[in-house]
């Protein structure tokens, strides 16, 4: 995967649009984990009258979508780019990125 692109020295745009690409995908697949946990978990709770419970799940959504807002709100700013192309490319392969062992 995408440490193994690093350990072999991918250009760093390749390993950037791998990255992009992964992020792309699991931003589907949360959507898909989210809304099936409202279909099932939230509106069983729901039809079972357990207002405590309904409203536990829905506190829980919540707390997720508070983290994904403040995740995609979130900036990076000590990075600065370079002044030139030339020193982009240098800056780029002088980076030394060490990866989870996450199997991503």
């Amino acid at each position: 995967g995408i440490s193994k692109m690093i350990d072999q020295g991918a250009y760093c745009l390749d390993v950037s649009n791998q990255i992009v690409a992964t992020i792309a995908l699991l931003k589907n697949l949360n959507i898909a984990v989210l809304s099936a946990h409202l279909e099932g978990c939230v509106t069983e709770a729901a039809k079972d009258g357990d207002e405590k419970a309904l409203h536990e799940k829905i506190a829980e959504v919540e707390s997720v979508l508070e983290r994904l807002s403040r995740y995609r709100s979130g900036r990076i700013s000590s990075c600065k780019p370079p002044r030139t192309r030339s020193s982009r490319f240098l800056m780029c392969r002088s980076v030394s990125v060490r990866m989870p062992n996450s199997g991503v």
